[in-house]
């Protein structure tokens, strides 16, 4: 598809209908899919099955390398904030490796990058 105008329309809210016009273009509107999310497709879908309407259109789901977010969230911060040192090093070691998610989500800097 052609990039939104704003910024906004990358917004999970703004993309997730994109998606369903895909999926009816593809199997039609009560068709099935089997869904496969890498990287930011994965954090993309667990947003879509989470969702109880639109799960009735996947028969399976496979995420490549992203957990669900509150996976991914308990993992960081819940280790950052343990007061166990191995664990806090784990939990910072993975902030570090995930840097970029967050650095996509501040406003103007990734763009001007």
């Amino acid at each position: 598809s052609t990039p939104p105008l704003e910024r906004k329309g990358y917004h999970f809210q703004s993309i997730l209908p994109v998606l369903e016009k895909v999926i009816d273009d593809l199997v039609g509107e009560k068709g099935k899919i089997h869904l496969v999310g890498h990287d930011w497709g994965a954090i993309l879908f667990w947003s879509y099955i989470s969702d109880f309407d639109r799960q009735r259109r996947v028969l399976s789901y496979t995420a490549v390398s992203c957990p669900h977010p509150e996976q991914f969230k308990e993992n960081v911060f819940g280790k950052m904030f343990s007061f166990k040192m191995d664990k806090i090093f784990e939990g910072v070691n993975q902030l570090f490796k995930s840097y970029y998610i967050l650095f996509f989500q501040l406003p103007v800097i990734p763009e001007l990058m």
